[in-house]
This record gives C-alpha cells, sequence and structure tokens, in this order.
C-alpha cells in the first residue's frame, strides 16, 4: 500500500508504553512504525509509569506520558488528575487527531481515549487483547477485578462501537461482554528486523552455560507471571532432568514473579534486550508458552521466525499459528503434567521438528507481519472517514 500523502495524524492511546515492557506496549510500538512507514504521523498517548519524560519523540513516534498512580505493582495504571494533567488534557483536545486506535479495552485511560474520540467526532477504534479477565491470583480480588472490568467496558460502550481483537479467541472473549467485534487486527513481527539481527555476533548463551550442541535448550520469554504457566514449567523441568540431564530451561524476562530452584538445568537470564531475545532463540531447540490465557503472543511469533520447535498452551490465536500437529504441539491445559508430557513428546519427535519448524516459520512469513496488520488498520481508517 502507498504512503499516505495527507499525512494523517493517527493517536494511539495505551495505558503502557516503551520501555515499559509487554505485549500492547510493543503492539503499540510495532503498529505505530508501520504506520509511519506508510506515511501517517503517530501519537501515541501513554501513562508515566517510571518517571519518564512527559513528551518525547522516538523513531518519529510522538509520546505524551500522562501522570498516573501505579496500581497492582505498576499492571493498571489510574489516571492521576492533577494540574499536569489539566494541561495535558486540554493540549490534547487541541491537536489535530484524523482517527483514534484505543489498546485495550478495561483501563481508565482507555475510557479517556475514547471520550475524547467522541466528544470530538473522531471516528475511534478499540482493540482488544484479552481472553480472560485480569488476575491477580486471588479469588476475591478476581471476583472485585472482573465487575469493575464490565463495569469499565460498559463505559467504553458509550464512546465506541467499534471493536476489534488481536486473535480469534480474543474476538470470541468480546462475546462475553456482550459485544460483536467488527473483525481481527493480529499480532504481528517485522521479519526484516529479525534477520537482520541475526547477521549480527552476539554472545553465546550455550557458551555462556557451557552446553554443547548435544545439550537441549527449552526457552521461555515473557513477564514473569504466575499465569504465564511459570510454577507448573520450572516444576516438570525439575521432574525432567532428572532423567534428561541434557535438558535445559531458559527463562528470560522480569515480573513479580519469583523463581527459586535448585535445579542446575534451569537458567534465570533476568530482563535481556529484544536482540539478546532473538540471539537466545536461534540456540534454541524448543521453545514453551504455557500460559494460561493470551491475546497472541508476540514470543510465539519471534520462536517461529527462528525456528524453534514450539509447545503451547491452547490459548489466543496459538491455533491459528499451530495450524495442526505437524506445526507443533498445542496442550489441552497447562498443568504440570501436560507441560511434562508435552515436553517428552516433543523430546520423541525430534526428527519432524525440521518440517514443523519450515511450517510454522512459512505460516508467519504469509498471515502475521506488522506491514500486513497496518494494512488492515489503514483499510478500517479509510471506510471510517468516509
Amino acid at each position: 500500500m502507498q504512503p499516505n500523502s495527507n499525512k494523517l495524524n493517527i493517536c494511539i492511546f495505551s495505558a503502557q508504553y516503551l520501555p515499559h515492557m509487554g505485549g500492547i506496549e510493543n503492539f503499540t510500538y510495532n503498529l505505530s512504525k508501520a504506520l509511519i512507514n506508510k506515511g501517517y504521523k503517530v501519537t501515541v498517548i501513554t501513562s508515566n509509569t517510571d518517571g519518564w519524560e512527559t513528551r518525547e519523540e522516538s523513531e518519529q513516534i510522538q509520546i505524551i506520558r500522562l501522570p498516573i498512580y501505579n496500581f497492582i505493582e505498576g499492571r493498571y495504571p489510574i489516571i492521576k488528575h492533577n494540574k499536569l494533567f489539566s494541561e495535558l488534557k486540554k493540549e490534547i483536545y487541541l491537536e489535530k487527531y484524523d482517527f483514534v486506535i484505543v489498546n485495550a479495552r478495561f483501563y481508565i485511560h482507555s475510557i479517556f481515549g475514547l471520550r475524547m474520540a467522541y466528544k470530538r467526532k473522531i471516528p475511534a477504534i478499540c482493540i482488544d487483547h484479552g481472553t480472560s479477565h485480569l488476575t491477580v491470583n486471588n479469588k476475591v480480588l478476581d471476583s472485585i477485578g472482573g465487575s469493575y472490568e464490565h463495569l469499565i467496558t460498559k463505559i467504553d460502550e458509550c464512546y465506541c462501537k467499534n471493536y476489534y481483537a488481536v486473535s480469534p479467541t480474543s474476538l470470541a472473549w468480546l462475546n462475553h461482554f456482550k459485544i460483536i467485534g467488527k473483525g481481527i487486527l493480529y499480532n504481528s513481527i517485522d521479519p526484516y528486523h529479525i534477520e537482520n539481527i541475526q547477521k549480527n555476533s552476539c554472545d553465546s548463551y550455550r557458551k555462556k552455560y557451557h552446553l554443547s550442541q548435544d545439550d537441549l535448550v527449552l526457552t521461555f520469554t515473557g513477564r514473569l507471571l504466575t499465569e504465564k504457566g511459570l510454577p507448573q514449567l520450572v516444576k516438570a523441568v525439575e521432574n525432567l532432568a532428572q532423567t534428561y540431564p541434557n535438558l535445559h530451561l531458559m527463562i528470560a524476562g522480569e515480573g513479580p514473579l519469583k523463581i527459586n530452584t535448585p535445579c542446575k538445568n534451569i537458567h534465570l537470564l533476568g530482563r535481556i534486550d529484544f536482540d539478546h531475545v532473538i540471539h537466545l532463540l536461534d540456540e534454541t531447540d524448543m521453545f514453551i508458552l504455557p500460559s494460561d490465557s493470551e491475546g497472541f503472543s508476540t514470543s510465539i511469533l519471534e520462536a517461529g521466525m527462528c525456528n524453534c520447535y514450539i509447545i503451547a498452551n491452547d490459548t489466543g490465536g496459538i491455533r491459528d499459528v499451530l495450524r495442526n500437529k505437524e506445526y507443533g504441539i498445542v496442550m489441552n491445559n497447562n498443568s504440570e503434567t501436560s507441560v511434562r508430557k508435552a515436553i517428552i513428546t516433543a523430546i520423541n519427535n525430534k526428527p519432524y521438528w525440521n518440517k514443523a519448524e519450515e511450517l510454522t516459520k512459512n505460516n508467519i512469513l504469509h498471515h502475521f507481519t506488522w506491514d500486513r496488520t497496518a494494512d488492515d488498520v489503514v483499510e478500517i481508517i479509510n471506510k471510517m472517514r468516509k
């Protein structure tokens, strides 16, 4: 699609944004870059979760960070209605925006964005990234949180009727709120960026942990959260290491979950930058994502681009990437037993890994790139602005 010569100004509301790490943050960043490459101006309005600059330009993306209270360890920012917010709100309301995109549905930040668009008669869409209610692993608090999410969603609907989702599972989750979504805007990757990273040299993780090419590297990348299935994964590998001493688990990421294990086959890498993630995946045999729920995992796409054999729980969009058994392993649940059995099955399927990796990578290249997702967004913009 040709660049837009009119330089339409797209405003994207994202409650959290880089350098804060997460799926929605990466979605917002990559979609912004893809839209800029197509000739659009992009402004991201987000939360100032860690004392960053209030106004900033990064890679041609204009960023405005609102003052907030960090709630639930920063996972749920709430706008702080102080003098600075009043100044920024006035600035935002005066700026000429041609289209508004809100990521995602369940933040107070989202209501602010949708209400602004509604009052100023700017066409807007809301992109949902969830497949279940937010959990803090406390039944009472989760129940309250679920009711709160329904309330937030009802308020959203006062200002927006155009809902999209990042996966078929996420689209179906909208039905829980009696919302009929209008389509899917897939989470994606930039294959050219990954390929350029792969060309550069980097420290070897196998060398760092004294692993040979005969050792099997199983990798998880992402936020360290209980709902990612990490407790079950760690226990499964602790058990399997006794039978498979050449099996090693690499865990790359940070988060509130503290992982303590005596197993020498489990290596905690902490937070590593994107370049190092790609080089780690290049040295990985099997990638695993045992999450309770996902909107649409970027990590799965990155692993597929790096020719990893993939094991994942059946959550948002996984079956779009792993279309059948020839592509990888989709678990029916993420219990410790299921995780352990899936890893054993993968090890036994090693002769078929090359075919699975080729099928998965080709599927990603054809259907899950930011250029394609941006084209879908541009089509929506053009239709809604007529």
